[in-house]
């Protein structure tokens, strides 16, 4: 039986799945390009520990399929650069909102 997730909990785990996604992305950066392959390998990765109403998953998801379908075309270097950029906003607004729920946990305590 799989255990309920807290909200909280499932902000953690998408921000450790945002922050895997930037990490493996990261090399690929300075690439002129990158396969398709390569990046929905990547997005496929951190979905694991997602829970199935993540909004998150459905987004990482929905581009890995979206790659899949044109597995020998690439992604460019440049491109890629954006998305993880995206990606560390997104981390960067959700560790925030993390990290201020925890505070005013610790402030209970």
């Amino acid at each position: 039986m799989v255990q309920a997730m807290t909200p909280h909990q499932q902000r953690t785990r998408e921000l450790e799945a945002l922050r895997g996604v930037i990490a493996d992305c990261e090399p690929h950066v300075n690439s002129a390009t990158v396969p398709n392959s390569t990046v929905a390998t990547i997005f496929e990765r951190h979905t694991s520990e997602l829970p199935a109403k993540s909004q998150l998953r459905g987004q990482l998801q929905r581009l890995a399929a979206e790659l899949r379908r044109n597995p020998n075309d690439v992604v460019v270097g440049s491109r890629l650069r954006q998305i993880v950029v995206r990606l560390k906003q997104k981390d960067d607004v959700l560790g925030r909102a993390i990290d201020a729920r925890d505070e005013r946990l610790n402030q209970r305590r």
